[in-house]
């Protein structure tokens, strides 16, 4: 299964993947995921691992440039602060909360 497709099936199960994503392994929460400016794009909350930024927390992703995707337990969620994302222009599936 394609990696698309593997968040796509977590997302409806409300679960969560670890994979390595710009050489850091991340442990997330999809919660958005289809279409964005640079093409298949996944909105994640990051709740394990590690990032550019040494942050955690609401992140997108490019679906194409995950590598070694795995489903994990859990789920994990955070505040959005105010803000409105912008990274999924057209959603396919998205968590329902």
């Amino acid at each position: 299964m394609d990696n698309y497709n593997i968040i796509r099936e977590v997302i409806k199960k409300k679960g969560s993947l670890s994979g390595t994503y710009e050489g850091f392994y991340r442990e997330f929460s999809p919660h958005k995921l289809g279409m964005g400016k640079h093409g298949q794009m996944v909105l994640i909350y990051q709740f394990g691992g590690t990032s550019s930024s040494g942050r955690l927390g609401w992140k997108c992703m490019l679906v194409n440039q995950i590598r070694n995707l795995s489903k994990i337990n859990g789920w994990y969620t955070g505040t959005t602060k105010g803000g409105k994302q912008t990274c999924v222009k057209t959603i396919d599936v998205q968590v329902n909360i």
